[in-house]
């Protein structure tokens, strides 16, 4: 058994639609690749003044992909922030004009990397991160997306055709999947491994507020949560129950609350055949020098 795994960064230029991007170096053929971004535009570290353009994305094939980003302008008058998602693209960036500032798709995925392609041309090459999974340890992968439920209690999810044992969530809570701008910005991320190994995250700010106006949640006993529209509170949360056995085809969740307009909500699912992964541990930053320790896992 094996995990292959490699992070590194792309540009996503500012060519032409049909320019592409291709990273051959890794070594092995991906089955999933997640992308993160946040506006930066450099190729070396850097950290400045910018309006932040924050997103995910995933690509398990030219058909599985789908991405989520949102965007907080820099010195406005009043706050400018909108969000987007998508699933017919692994990356997507938008303007402070409420408008697509670019779109990549995944092209192929190659013996010893892949190759993006630009879909909408991006106005700036932003710097894109990536981690990518492949090897025999990963047996099954693929992502959808559902309609989260409209009352509290248990909602089963049943699409994918295999018993998954690890699921990452993710939405800008919008009710829609098709590159539509909507104003405020927004991100939830969540993960989950058992109904004890779960975690949320999730954040936004007001679009208009003439006084910047964000807000933010993080807890290790849910796997999904969402905002209001005024960006004041928590209005709906899941946790997670367990990934069906019978059939094994998905996973359910349990709405603890649920208060906000039925938001779209995607997911990767991945079947693993070792228990050597973990979703999440809690630590504390440090105000002094000292090494940060985290033990407990059972795996190197």
């Amino acid at each position: 058994m094996a995990l292959n795994v490699e992070r590194g960064f792309i540009n996503t230029t500012t060519g032409a639609v049909g320019s592409t991007v291709v990273v051959n170096t890794l070594g092995f053929q991906p089955k999933v690749i997640f992308f993160w971004w946040n506006g930066r535009i450099n190729t070396v570290d850097a950290v400045g003044r910018r309006t932040q353009q924050t997103g995910f994305g995933y690509a398990v094939s030219t058909t599985d992909r789908r991405y989520i980003t949102c965007l907080s302008q820099d010195t406005p008058t009043a706050m400018v922030t909108n969000r987007m998602q998508g699933n017919a693209a692994c990356i997507g960036i938008t303007t402070t004009a409420d408008a697509i500032d670019g779109l990549m798709d995944l092209q192929s995925m190659d013996a010893g990397g892949f190759t993006l392609v630009v879909d909408d041309v991006f106005t700036a090459s932003y710097t894109i991160h990536y981690m990518a999974l492949g090897g025999s340890d990963i047996v099954n992968v693929a992502g959808n997306n559902f309609t989260m439920a409209t009352v509290t209690g248990n909602q089963d999810v049943e699409q994918v055709s295999f018993l998954p044992n690890f699921a990452f969530f993710f939405s800008s809570g919008q009710q829609t999947v098709n590159n539509a701008v909507s104003v405020d910005a927004g991100l939830t991320l969540g993960a989950a491994k058992s109904s004890t190994n779960r975690y949320v995250y999730t954040g936004g700010s007001n679009d208009a507020a003439a006084n910047a106006q964000t807000i933010s949640y993080s807890f290790d006993g849910e796997c999904i949560a969402f905002l209001d529209s005024g960006l004041t509170l928590v209005e709906s949360r899941a946790d997670f129950v367990n990934f069906h056995t019978s059939p094994a085809n998905g996973f359910r969740i349990n709405w603890l609350e649920n208060a906000a307009a039925p938001k779209i909500i995607n997911y990767v699912a991945i079947q693993f055949t070792s228990a050597n992964y973990a979703v999440l541990g809690d630590l504390l930053t440090l105000t002094t020098g000292a090494d940060i320790v985290e033990s407990g896992m059972p795996f190197q």
